[in-house]
Order: C-alpha cells, then sequence, then structure tokens
C-alpha cells in the first residue's frame, strides 16, 4: 500500500485541491505515504474491515466516482486486502517468545552458512545421538550436521568436556559468547549482522531493553541466561516483546562463508 501510494503520490498531490483528512490537507499527505494511510483509516472513507461498505470503493472509484479508473484492477484488489487488514477483531495470533526454538533456529543457521571461525580442530563431547547412554567427542561440524540441533545443544553444555562452551546461567562467562561470538571474531561480526529482524546488540553483554531489537547473540546470552533449557516452553518473562520473530529485513538470509579456514 505503501509504494502504491508514494507511485500515485505526484500526481495525486495536485488533484485533491482543498480536501483534508482532519485539519491536514490531502495534497500536503502524500508526501507522508505512511500518515496518509493512517489518516485514511480514521476518515469516513473507510470502514474497518468491510471494504463493500467502504466509500473508498463503494462509491468514490465506481463508475459514477470522481476516482473510476484511478487503479488498475490489481490496485482495487489491494485496496480490498488493505482495508480487511483493518478489521480489529481479526488480527493474526502472536507466537509467545520460547528461547528454545530460538536457539534451534540459531543452530540451522550456523550450520546453513557454515561460517570459518576455528576450523575442524575445536570438539565437543555429548551424549551420542545414535546411543544417548553414551558419550562421543566429535568436531563442531560432525554435532551441526546431526538431524536435531538439540544434540549440539546438549554438547555445549555437556560437563565431561574439559573446556566448556557454555556455562549455564553464566553467558558472560561462556566461550560460546565472549569468545565465538566477540565483536571481532569472524562469527561474532555475522550474527552481530545477520540478525532475527531485531539488529544487533548495543550494551556490551546486557539483553536489550523492551522494543529493542534482538540478534542472534541475544537469543545464544538468553538461552544461557535461562539456564540452557532443552525443552520448549512458554517464557513468563513479561518483559519479553512477543513480536515473532522473522528473517534478515531482505527477507532471506543467504549463503555466507567467513574467512579463509575450515568450518568449524
Amino acid at each position: 500500500m505503501i509504494k502504491m501510494i508514494a507511485h500515485k503520490a505526484p500526481y495525486a498531490s495536485r488533484n485533491h485541491h482543498d480536501r483534508k483528512f482532519g485539519d491536514k490537507f490531502m495534497n500536503e499527505l502524500f508526501n507522508n505515504p505512511e500518515g496518509f494511510l493512517d489518516a485514511l483509516t480514521e476518515s469516513s472513507y473507510i470502514v474497518k474491515g468491510d471494504p463493500g461498505n467502504s466509500p473508498m470503493l463503494s462509491h468514490l472509484t465506481t463508475w459514477n466516482g470522481p476516482m473510476y479508473k484511478v487503479f488498475t484492477e490489481e490496485e482495487l484488489n489491494l485496496w480490498n486486502d488493505w482495508i480487511r487488514s483493518l478489521d480489529p477483531n481479526n488480527k493474526p495470533t502472536v507466537l509467545p517468545f520460547n528461547i528454545v526454538t530460538e536457539m534451534r533456529r540459531l543452530i540451522k543457521t550456523l550450520k546453513n552458512n557454515q561460517y570459518a571461525t576455528m576450523g575442524h580442530s575445536h570438539v565437543l563431547t555429548g551424549p551420542n545421538p545414535d546411543d544417548s547412554g553414551n558419550m562421543i567427542t566429535k568436531n563442531i561440524h560432525w554435532w551441526l550436521e546431526q538431524d536435531d540441533p538439540i544434540w549440539i545443544m546438549k554438547a555445549l553444555i555437556c560437563d565431561k568436556n574439559e573446556h566448556r562452551m557454555v556455562i549455564p546461567n553464566q553467558p558472560e562467562n561462556s566461550p560460546f559468547i565472549t569468545r565465538l561470538m566477540a565483536p571481532a571474531n569472524k562469527m561474532g561480526s555475522a550474527f552481530a549482522n545477520i540478525a532475527i529482524s531485531r539488529g544487533p546488540m548495543k550494551n556490551g553483554e546486557n539483553l536489550p531493553n523492551i522494543g529493542e531489537p534482538w540478534s542472534w547473540k541475544d537469543i545464544a546470552y538468553r538461552w544461557i541466561k535461562d539456564g540452557c533449557p532443552l525443552e520448549e516452553y512458554r517464557c513468563n518473562d513479561a518483559g519479553i516483546d512477543n513480536t515473532p520473530l522473522y528473517t534478515h529485513h531482505t527477507g532471506v538470509i543467504s549463503y555466507h562463508k567467513y574467512g579463509p579456514g575450515g568450518i568449524h
């Protein structure tokens, strides 16, 4: 909608003369498509959720209306969809924030992008995916290749490792955060840039305040801070923004390889 309004603004801003939305002239509002739509939403031209009874579509853009043929069929369909989306009783269900789910997504991102940071030399000991009663020691690349991210999560916190990557409840003392994801590290730089629509951390190792962005590093920090849970659960922290987490603002996370070394 914003793109469509912006596209038509040069012509539209010269053709509405002294018409206003409240105390603002329509012609001036076309310079701010978001503001124009906000004003239109609260005007008498729109019945939220009901395109058929919205004068914008039931009169202005019809054969007898002053805006007949201003919009293409595709654009009129967009108007219909937009007006329906304004129905306050038709909002999508917001899923609760789940740190275990997001940590799984972090591991899958790490696997899919194959960040080259430590080569193949670093190993982890953890429960054997084929025989959970026994331990197995493998390099990080092997752990990443397991079907379920839960196995590398278990290996990261396993106390059988001489040099533990993760210390539950202590992200500030966990090498997974302080070393692998340090800003100067290739992987740390990548995880600050390829964020889940919430941006990089802003205050050292502190979690952002409500409304501030979350990066992959934030997710790892929060998982460790919460004691490294392995079962999915509903987060009870009222301070967490329940806005769903998405991929990078481009809509995708493409293939990247950072650094000249091997893949973990």
